[in-house]
């Protein structure tokens, strides 16, 4: 947002925010009335008397979801990040992604993830991960391959889909079902 500066700025770099909020929430730790304050993440609470006091705290609200905590058993939160939404524990601060069950891992069997890498493609992993290290570019197939009862993906070539093993070399081409039919399968 908006803020003044020192125009003496090389030798001195003070700066002081134009626009205050005041929110009617006090800082635990001096008690002062905290400020609403805009940032990248979206809007937060910041205490006035900072440097003295760098007490923040977010704004977002979270749903709370019915999956519970491995580690202490509580209600988990619903956040949205930049890779997705992920559930948080607000008392153990672990974060656990939530995903799109696609099929099942060649390797150890557990569900296959739909994910999004950092530079935003898409890809398949197993959602062991890091005791399994399954990952694929290509999109599973629901079935294993009919001929080796190997891996089968789904590729693309052209306007055509194709059903290929990752074993043998078993190839056909996929004709897709009505799209509403298919999402009531899973």
């Amino acid at each position: 947002g908006k803020f003044l500066a020192c125009s003496n700025y090389p030798t001195c770099d003070n700066t002081r925010h134009t626009e205050e909020d005041i929110s009617d929430v006090v800082c635990e730790k001096c008690g002062a009335k905290m400020i609403i304050r805009r940032g990248k993440y979206g809007k937060y609470l910041a205490c006035p008397n900072y440097p003295d006091c760098k007490n923040i705290k977010s704004m977002r609200e979270d749903a709370v979801s019915e999956e519970l905590c491995e580690k202490c058993g509580k209600p988990m939160l619903l956040r949205e990040g930049r890779y997705g939404k992920y559930l948080h524990c607000a008392e153990c601060k672990i974060n656990r992604p939530i995903f799109k069950k696609v099929g099942e891992c060649p390797k150890c069997g557990k569900p296959i993830a739909q994910r999004r890498s950092k530079s935003g493609k898409t890809f398949y992993g197993c959602s062991g991960y890091p005791e399994c290290d399954f990952v694929s570019w290509d999109v599973p197939f629901k079935t294993p391959c009919p001929k080796c009862g190997g891996f089968a993906v789904l590729k693309k070539q052209g306007k055509d889909e194709i059903v290929t093993c990752t074993k043998c070399e078993y190839r056909a081409r996929f004709v897709r079902k009505n799209p509403a039919e298919e999402e009531g399968e899973e």
